[in-house]
């Protein structure tokens, strides 16, 4: 069942990049420092959306799922050296 959802949630994806892609195919020019290109504007705003997710996912990584597993590595690391001074004790 799970399977069926991924492909269904891809298919969904990739008929929405070929909605956005086909309904705006205008040329735009892009400056960037060091850089000029010209890309459709379609292609352009999946390039811009992708870049987001991928920032968005680095940006949770590094304030969230992190500081988190540190925490939690913290609290087992207590417990197992309360666990070995009781046992000498």
């Amino acid at each position: 069942m799970f399977r069926w959802i991924v492909l269904l949630g891809c298919l969904f994806g990739v008929a929405m990049g070929l909605v956005v892609g086909v309904m705006n195919p205008q040329p735009v020019d892009v400056f960037l420092p060091g850089l000029e290109f010209t890309i459709g504007l379609g292609g352009l705003m999946i390039l811009m959306f992708a870049i987001g997710v991928a920032i968005g996912l680095l940006l949770f990584l590094l304030l969230f799922h992190l500081p988190w597993r540190v925490r939690r590595r913290g609290k087992t690391v207590t417990a197992k050296r309360s666990e070995l001074a009781d046992g000498d004790a």
